[in-house]
């Protein structure tokens, strides 16, 4: 007998009831992640934005210090000394700033088409400054303008008006900060303070005539403070000096305050990398568009685009020891007398001591692909000079040349391009032997895309069987993506199809895709991808048939998405392993940044490593990565303007040494905001030095572009690299950190 019977329909929780539970909190999820990434944007904006208002109160506050009748533009209907349009740099971006100054007829006391007429309709001038910028959201604008009178409000006679505004970093008004104003060459002497209104400002009519008299200074409680500078002997050009008022006149001045941040220094010491330079002339010119491949007995061989003979540019190459210890010490050797010759590739035979070097240039009169075949020994000439890639389409420009060598046994050389003899952009190839006979009787358009859209940006590599992989950049789905093609030495295509890499389908930019091979013949391709609204790198992974490996198919190769990561490079190692480089702004200027995976797209270091290392704010652009065969390392080269041009450097890429302290180091730190100009005078200079951990911290430091160095006659220790770079952007009310790595 059953005394406990079951009971029947027990509550409980279906499968599909957690299934569904499962997709509705993924879904909040995704939804608030996609939040985070429009709020960072944003914030990328909004310091764009920042920068903007600064260079308009900048701007503006020139403006209003100018006697009236100055006030005006060189090329404007109101003729005066202030440029129509400018464009300024700064830390926080480029700016292009147009001022407008005209007459106003205010209707106060009528106009000039009132009855009865206002016979002087020229009332007051009106000050507009336009300041535009281009950020993550696209062009954006502001607008600053004023009124500037050539007589105050009414006043008393021997006074004029004075009138004070307060705003903070972003431009907007502060009410209730503490403005106190001093005179002593009054008789009786003036000092007192005051609060702004609702509006930031404060007007004092019938305040007494005096030149240069009225010492301002603005302060609130946990802001900076803001003040004017008497004219010394010591400080005899003040940026905003003591004010004036005179005799029926309106005087505007304007203060910046805002919240005091926290600025942390770190002084540390890590082994990095070091970088040389490889061009050898040291000529104030541009060298630019790296590319480098070595050879079986680990040299290093570069090539670039080299403008030392002017305007004009033309390629050169030279050879480097693994170690870094340059091998033509008579210099940089020419590769071809033409001019305008751009963007080379470089590949290195391992069975023979020579080099194929492709480009393009204009010297035909329209753009033609070139190929080289030089000594690695000392870089001499074969063939008799450089030969035009044949081509069927003569008339038509050939462009972006990238090249891929198989020399297991015998030297195959083929040449990918981009071609617009049908109107758009496709992908076309052809083959050569060591003695640059044709391997086929026609170029090869590589791209099964009949349509008019272009196919562009070309890559190149074999496989062990000799058989071709290609990737490019397509536009036949009406926006930007990544392709692939598969051939075999006789130009015969092995997929039915281009294989398309990216998986999401959308409307982002994908671009500059390069690939590699692995020793199991895996195919490796990455490419920059604006999907996420940043531009993050990915990968992917094929096997010889074209199918997808990983999943998912494409993965993000840096731990760190929130900035733009460009341009990437990629080659394999004996044992698979893959590096990767590319550029990179997470330090506010473009930086070269690797990263190393194994075969299933781990990254197996824990974080980026930092290939450029530089000081200060400088541009390292275009870099190309390789393994080299004697010791299956990596080697990066990179375009660098550290000099002030651009030069061409080179670096081994592995992860960096431990960080460890640097205790009791000096610094020099001041702020880029100036209180006297001829000579220069910083409104913040001092010097300070970390503790017995190698930290130093600023607890009360206003926003300001920040330079720090060691003192003159210091020798323990040099600068080799700041992160973020000099000089460093505090905004307010921040807590911020920069880490200083030095070496002995």
């Amino acid at each position: 007998m059953n005394l406990h019977p079951t009971p029947k329909n027990q509550a409980g929780v279906s499968l599909a009831e957690v299934i569904v539970s499962i997709a509705i909190i993924l879904t909040l999820f995704l939804a608030v992640f996609s939040l985070v990434q429009y709020v960072l944007n944003l914030a990328a904006e909004n310091k764009f934005r920042m920068g903007a208002i600064m260079v308009a109160d900048k701007k503006m506050e020139k403006i209003k210090n100018l006697p009236y009748d100055d006030v005006g533009t060189l090329a404007g209907l109101v003729h005066g000394p202030i440029l129509d349009n400018e464009v300024i740099t700064d830390n926080n971006g480029i700016f292009y700033v147009n001022t407008l100054i005209q007459y106003v007829d205010d209707p106060f006391d009528r106009t000039l088409s009132s009855s009865p007429a206002d016979l002087l309709p020229a009332d007051y001038k009106q000050a507009t400054i336009r300041v535009r910028w281009f950020g993550k959201f696209g062009q954006k604008e502001i607008y600053v303008f004023t009124k500037i009178a050539p007589f105050g409000m009414e006043t008393n006679p021997g006074g004029g008006i004075l009138s004070i505004m307060v705003f903070n970093a972003a431009g907007q008004p502060v009410n209730q900060a503490n403005v106190h104003i001093k005179n002593s060459l009054l008789d009786p002497a003036v000092d007192f303070e005051a609060v702004t209104d609702t509006s930031g400002r404060l007007d004092f009519p019938a305040a007494p005539a005096s030149d240069e008299g009225y010492q301002i200074t603005v302060s609130k409680a946990n802001y900076s403070t803001s003040s004017s500078t008497a004219r010394t002997a010591a400080n005899p050009n003040p940026t905003q000096p003591n004010v004036s008022v005179l005799v029926g006149q309106k005087t505007d001045v304007s203060y910046a305050i805002d919240l005091l941040s926290r600025l942390t220094v770190r002084t540390v010491h890590q082994d990095l990398p070091e970088n040389w330079q490889v061009n050898t002339n040291s000529a104030a010119v541009n060298q630019t568009n790296p590319n480098l491949a070595a050879d079986g007995a680990g040299n290093l061989y570069f090539v670039w685009q080299d403008y030392r003979s002017g305007s004009v540019s033309k390629i050169y190459w030279q050879k480097y020891n693994a170690a870094g210890a340059v091998q033509w010490p008579s210099g940089d050797i020419q590769v071809s007398p033409a001019n305008n010759q751009v963007l080379p590739d470089v590949k290195i035979s391992t069975s023979s001591n020579f080099a194929y070097i492709g480009w393009n240039d204009n010297s035909s009169g329209n753009q033609d692909g070139y190929l080289s075949k030089r000594s690695t020994v000392d870089g001499s000439l074969q063939w008799g000079g450089p030969k035009k890639i044949d081509s069927g389409a003569d008339s038509a420009d050939q462009t972006n040349v990238r090249l891929a060598l198989y020399n297991r046994g015998s030297e195959m050389i083929t040449a990918v391009w981009q071609d617009n003899r049908d109107g758009n952009l496709d992908i076309f190839m052809q083959s050569y032997d060591n003695d640059k006979n044709l391997l086929w009787a026609n170029e090869i358009k590589v791209n099964k895309d009949t349509g008019a859209a272009n196919q562009s940006e070309p890559a190149i590599t074999f496989d062990s069987r000799n058989d071709i992989y290609l990737v490019w950049t397509d536009e036949r789905n009406g926006h930007q993506d990544i392709y692939a093609a598969k051939y075999n030495s006789a130009g015969q295509p092995l997929w039915a199809n281009d294989l398309k890499i990216n998986t999401v389908s959308d409307a982002a930019v994908r671009h500059t895709p390069a690939l590699a091979i692995d020793g199991s013949d895996n195919l490796y391709i990455a490419w920059a991808d604006e999907q996420s609204g940043s531009s993050d790198i990915y990968l992917a992974k094929f096997d010889s048939g074209g199918s997808a490996v990983w999943t998912p198919a494409n993965l993000i190769v840096s731990a760190l998405t929130d900035f733009n990561q460009k341009t990437p490079s990629l080659a394999v190692t004996a044992d698979n392993n893959l590096y990767l480089s590319w550029i990179d702004d997470r330090n506010g200027d473009p930086d070269i940044y690797a990263q190393k995976l194994n075969s299933d797209g781990v990254r197996l270091w824990d974080d980026d490593v930092r290939v450029s290392i530089n000081l200060g704010a400088s541009d390292q652009t275009n870099p190309e990565i390789i393994v080299n065969p004697i010791d299956d390392k990596a080697y990066a080269a990179w375009q660098d303007d550290s000099d002030g041009d651009f030069d061409i450097f080179a670096t081994q890429v592995d992860i960096h040494g431990a960080i460890t302290n640097v205790a009791n180091v000096p610094l020099t730190i001041h702020g880029g905001k100036q209180v006297g100009d001829n000579p220069i005078i910083y409104k913040f200079s001092n010097n300070y030095s970390t503790d017995a951990v190698g930290v130093l911290t600023l607890p009360n430091i206003e926003w300001d572009s920040y330079y720090i160095s060691l003192p003159a006659g210091y020798s323990a220790n040099h600068m080799v690299m700041t992160s973020p770079a000099l000089p460093f952007s505090l905004t307010p009310n921040t807590d911020a950190e920069i880490t200083i790595y030095l070496d002995n």
